[in-house]
């Protein structure tokens, strides 16, 4: 579905969830993705330029985001409580 491997992911999410962020917060099930996108687009003066890993230390900058697939992660980050199904240890 993405450009991180699993284990990159999973870290990412330990390392996150230990700093504090909730990452399933139920305000994304209100959420509306497409306007979230536009307001953001909106926000940076027309274009859209988002900063997304490849891998830990590498990042591209696209211009475009695949709305159903970002609903999609949206809906999964929903679904499943990522503190409980991770290992909680960072290799």
């Amino acid at each position: 579905m993405g450009m991180l491997n699993k284990h990159d992911l999973q870290n990412i999410f330990i390392l996150l969830t230990d700093l504090g962020f909730e990452l399933n917060d139920k305000m994304l099930s209100s959420m509306d993705t497409k306007q979230a996108l536009e307001e953001f687009r909106e926000h940076l003066g027309g274009g859209l330029c988002i900063t997304l890993l490849q891998s830990v230390g590498s990042a591209v900058e696209v211009n475009h985001i695949d709305i159903d697939l970002m609903q999609t992660c949206v809906d999964d980050l929903l679904a499943h409580p990522l503190t409980l199904e991770m290992p909680r240890h960072i290799a």
